[in-house]
């Protein structure tokens, strides 16, 4: 099982998962959360999934300061920055960069949750369009 983690506010504090089959396929309506870091770990301890963030820089630090540890996750930005590489798109790390911290009055949430299962669904596309041997070394490199 994977689950989509998405904050919705600049604190982390409240957020959305989503549910989502092996293909990155919405299974279930999105769970809306006052308390995402609860969420999780009560999720966590329970069911073990495959988490799937934006970045693991931006989503994870807000768990572990409460505590939270997960076993397993799918990191879009590293993912992404990867399969790039595995095809030759150049990448600028700088250029790339997205300021993802809070401004003084931001309100909206830094991350859309569709576009978070939309880039899911992409990266293991791309991944499972190579042969067995190479699509199983690349879903090894991508499992963090």
């Amino acid at each position: 099982m994977r689950i989509a983690v998405v904050p919705s506010d600049t604190s982390g504090t409240a957020g959305v998962t989503i549910r989502l089959d092996e293909d990155g396929t919405p299974v279930a309506p999105p769970d809306r959360w006052h308390d995402l870091t609860e969420a999780v770990r009560s999720t966590e301890s329970g069911e073990r999934p495959r988490w799937v963030w934006s970045s693991t820089t931006t989503v994870y630090p807000r768990l572990l300061r409460q505590g939270v540890r997960v076993l397993r996750c799918h990191d879009l930005a590293s993912t992404g920055a990867i399969l790039n590489m595995r095809d030759g798109v150049p990448t600028d790390a700088l250029a790339d960069h997205v300021d993802e911290r809070p401004g003084l009055f931001d309100a909206t949430p830094a991350v859309d949750p569709v576009e978070v299962v939309t880039e899911f669904a992409e990266q293991t596309s791309r991944i499972r369009a190579n042969g067995p041997g190479e699509r199983r070394r690349l879903e090894l490199l991508v499992a963090a």
